[in-house]
């Protein structure tokens, strides 16, 4: 199962880089309590949510996405008993393309 984890991994990143985008261009006038630069998945996921950027579906995708790609971490890995195998990789993989459906229809109204 660990040929998935690469792909879980990425997916988890490419999700961080279209929150911090989107947070960053998108955000509000509402200050944020760090730099968004400074902020970590979840609290991404957090903001984004918080803000109206995306949805309750895409906030509970993008959690699974996060919680997968935290398997980098041996430990969390051998604490939960989990492993990244297919069904975290396509799951990181429809956070991806719902976030992204979520964002490119938010900006075009």
């Amino acid at each position: 199962m660990r040929e998935w984890m690469g792909a879980t991994i990425i997916a988890g990143h490419v999700i961080e880089a279209l929150l911090l985008w989107a947070v960053k261009k998108r955000g509000g006038d509402v200050p944020f309590k760090k730099p968004p630069d400074e902020l970590h998945l979840h609290d991404l996921i957090s903001e984004a949510s918080k803000r109206g950027l995306i949805t309750p579906e895409c906030k509970q995708l993008a959690d699974l996405a996060k919680d997968a790609r935290n398997l980098i971490h041996p430990g969390k890995a051998t604490r939960s008993g989990a492993t990244c195998s297919r069904a975290t990789a396509l799951t990181a993989l429809s956070a991806i393309y719902t976030i992204a459906e979520g964002l490119k229809s938010a900006g075009s109204t």
